[in-house]
């Protein structure tokens, strides 16, 4: 069986709200690499972003190249990871988006959007086919170091630098 790894990140200079998302795709095939920025976003927008990317990736192109594959997402995103992995975004749909403290939680749109692209994978795919690996940020791992220096580079590339 394939397993196909996915690294996520995001970038964001607060100063100026100008923010870039990237997604490494690794298969057997070779390095995918995808990247996009924003303006008036936030640093937790551009890693929620990339995850988005990377389900909607594996969903529209991946499942299809590699029917029997296992899919693994790859963020250094603590914010990302508990609220899949530890289910924090199945809690705040329950509670109408509130956080266990009661209070409004951000990003509603884009949860839903993940949420949306969580539900088509779990159509098309097995239990266990996709799963989120939380790992250390500029931590000596190479894949997800490119797709933090790809995210800088859609951000700066918004910013004129």
């Amino acid at each position: 069986m394939d397993i196909i790894t996915l690294y996520t990140d995001g970038a964001c200079t607060v100063e100026t709200g100008v923010g870039g998302y990237a997604v490494v795709v690794s298969t057997p095939s070779g390095l995918r690499k995808i990247s996009g920025g924003a303006k008036n976003t936030t640093n937790n927008c551009m890693e929620l972003t990339a995850v988005l990317v990377a389900l909607k990736y594996i969903h529209n192109k991946l499942i299809l190249q590699f029917p029997h594959a296992q899919f693994q997402i790859i963020t250094d995103s603590t914010y990302c990871y508990n609220a899949i992995v530890l289910k924090w975004l199945d809690n705040w749909i329950n509670n109408g988006f509130k956080t266990a403290a009661g209070k409004p939680v951000k990003n509603v749109s884009l949860w839903l959007e993940v949420k949306k692209a969580l539900d088509n994978l779990d159509d098309c795919l097995d239990d266990g086919d996709v799963k989120f690996i939380k790992v250390k940020g500029h931590d000596g791992n190479t894949f997800n170091e490119l797709a933090d220096a790809l995210a800088v580079m859609a951000k700066r590339k918004l910013e004129g630098r």
